[in-house]
């Protein structure tokens, strides 16, 4: 039984990728709903197959924001270990948060004394700054 359910979400996903196949071909054809649909599913990331004028450029802009999300998050990798190194303690930092947008990291970590300090650092500058 395990097998059939392994067959039916393979033919699941295949049926998603179709139907985005096909709403991309209505979208070019002039579609507008279908273009809607495709700019709200987070899933879709063949922008360049999107040739209708009326969209192509919001297709372009989500190309664009995917692409810095993406670059925002390696840096944010990148930082985290930079940070991570540079602690007394490595083992005591907890991440509360991780902003992509402003590639920033809020922060705590053991000092000196032993006790937590709240901090965050700003990944284009590398300064740290209290809270």
């Amino acid at each position: 039984m395990l097998g059939g359910f392994i067959l039916l979400g393979a033919i699941s996903s295949g049926l998603d990728q179709g139907e985005k196949e096909l709403n991309a071909k209505s979208c070019n054809e002039g579609k507008a709903d279908k273009c809607e649909l495709l700019l709200k599913d987070s899933s879709f990331k063949d922008y360049e197959s999107i040739t209708n004028p009326r969209f192509s450029t919001r297709f372009k802009a989500k190309k664009r924001d995917a692409e810095q999300l993406s670059a925002g998050f390696r840096r944010l990798i990148v930082c985290e270990n930079a940070l991570k190194e540079s602690l007394r303690d490595p083992d005591s930092l907890k991440v509360l948060d991780k902003d992509y947008t402003n590639l920033t990291i809020t922060y705590t970590a053991t000092n000196g004394f032993g006790g937590r300090n709240k901090s965050m650092i700003d990944c284009k500058t590398g300064k740290n700054y209290d809270q």
